[in-house]
């Protein structure tokens, strides 16, 4: 399914957990992929998508333990990324979403949402459009439906294109603080930033961790592509894992840090939702490009 404007053009996979499977801006010098594109071999890992864009519900990033405390119980998730034992970006992306309307330039998606014990438990949306002015706009909610409250959150998870052997990109965005992540990528702890700008490269290859207090924007540059890319979104947390073995840098707006269900120690700066019946969560994402001609100028900023 293909959605498109002049200038951009997105293709949408439903039955593959609603993901973004492509996204292309057209400059000055013809087509050029945003978003990572699909590779001939190696595109999932573990069922986790490792290109385009897709979306994270009722979790993002991943759990300590594979549940979300509900009132007096909890909902189980099954253990999706085997080699560390986690639950990992919650479980839209890996089951068909609904096509509830489309258009030229337009879709909308759902997804039903369950545990592991089969209750359905509420219901993901995904408002996705395209516009020259715009770029690509995102909206991913999630409707709790069970009679027993929950604890929930959302997230976007975008593999934007960052071939290693381009010239350098440039990462820059704005946050207040910087965590530190253990050896099984939970925080530990954090330090405060209080950049203006934080900068990060290919020099930061491996790099995966969370910045709360952020902006609500982010801009990546490639300069081999004369390409810019801003993100903007109205999520206080950026996740940023520079993934080098996979050509990529994921820059993803969530709602919550990772392990936020239940290490109370980060609540703080990134919390959960609790939701009772019929209250929703939801997070918004623009993704738009240009053309730069200026694109190989190094920006001012702090590296952290």
């Amino acid at each position: 399914m293909t959605i498109r404007s002049s200038q951009y053009m997105a293709d949408i996979e439903p039955d593959h957990g609603g993901l973004i499977a492509a996204l292309q801006f057209t400059g000055r010098d013809g087509p050029v992929d945003i978003l990572r594109p699909a590779p001939s071999l190696g595109g999932y890992i573990d069922g986790l998508p490792v290109f385009g864009c897709f979306p994270m519900v009722p979790f993002a990033n991943r759990l300590t333990v594979p549940d979300l405390p509900m009132e007096n119980g909890v909902a189980r998730f099954p253990i999706n990324w085997p080699s560390e034992g986690v639950a990992m970006h919650g479980v839209a992306f890996a089951s068909a979403w609904q096509v509830e309307s489309l258009q030229d330039d337009r879709v909308r998606l759902s997804n039903a949402i369950g545990d592991l014990d089969g209750r359905f438990l509420g219901t993901a949306k995904q408002d996705l459009s395209l516009s020259d002015d715009q770029g690509l706009q995102a909206q991913l909610s999630y409707r709790h439906q069970h009679e027993k409250a929950m604890i929930a959150g959302v997230g976007f998870h975008p593999w934007f294109h960052a071939p290693v052997g381009e010239v350098p990109f440039a990462i820059g965005f704005s946050a207040a603080d910087r965590f530190e992540m253990g050896s099984d990528q939970f925080p530990v702890g954090y330090t405060r930033v209080d950049a203006k700008r934080i900068g990060l490269n290919n020099d930061d290859n491996g790099l995966d961790t969370c910045f709360a207090g952020w902006s609500g924007e982010a801009h990546l540059r490639r300069p081999s592509q004369s390409l810019a890319v801003n993100i903007r979104s109205d999520a206080s947390i950026l996740h940023c894992f520079i993934a080098g073995a996979f050509d990529a840098v994921c820059l993803e707006p969530v709602s919550h840090i990772p392990g936020a269900a239940h290490d109370a120690r980060w609540r703080s700066k990134g919390p959960m939702r609790l939701l009772n019946t019929g209250e929703e969560i939801s997070l918004e994402m623009t993704i738009s490009a240009a053309t730069c001609d200026d694109v190989d100028r190094p920006r001012n900023g702090a590296r952290v």
